[in-house]
């Protein structure tokens, strides 16, 4: 089951910018920029080894350069699906898709990452952490180094809980590390 879930977000990752690549030449103001693999484990909750296997890839919403000088400030989409596994054999799909925002100064290869995203997991109940529901959100900030133009490593902390949608909201905290390449 895990091995499933870890190749359906290859396949996630791989086509979501195929499909986008038509709409880059329609004029759409979204296009697809990057896509990411990402692998995250426990920050809290470290007896339960918290495990996040994702693919992602964010798609930007252009804007005209004259609001932003020198700055990077790019609006974006991130969509991203994976597995997040505990010990004792748990695993869940899990997929999130919402705001991301991309700060950077031209020219400078690191930049500022953060974003807070809707999240659905299939399975809320860890063995011993119930995230009280399959509806969670996703938020987290982060730096990125783009090694090259086309080629970015990155840090994220990420949280993840329901809002206080249940009254089982324990939440759980993620170091992510990601490897990126744009298109």
């Amino acid at each position: 089951m895990y091995s499933f879930f870890k190749y359906a977000a290859i396949i996630l990752g791989l086509a979501v910018p195929l499909i986008g690549a038509e709409e880059e030449s329609s004029g759409s103001p979204f296009v697809p920029d990057e896509v990411s693999f990402r692998f995250g484990f426990s920050a809290t909750n470290v007896d339960y080894r918290f495990r996040e296997y994702r693919v992602g890839t964010d798609w930007n919403f252009t804007l005209p350069e004259t609001w932003t000088g020198n700055w990077l400030v790019v609006p974006q989409i991130d969509l991203s699906a994976g597995c997040l596994t505990s010990k004792g054999g748990h695993a869940a799909f899990v997929t999130s898709v919402g705001p991301a925002l991309t700060i950077g100064y031209k020219d400078f290869p690191i930049v500022l990452e953060a974003s807070c995203c809707p999240t659905f997991i299939s399975l809320h109940d860890f063995g011993g952490i119930d995230m009280g529901s399959s509806f969670q959100f996703t938020s987290n900030i982060g730096l990125r180094w783009y090694i090259t133009p086309d080629f970015g490593i990155g840090y994220r902390f990420q949280h993840m809980s329901n809002g206080g949608v249940t009254d089982i909201n324990p939440g759980m905290e993620l170091h992510v590390v990601s490897v990126s390449w744009r298109f």
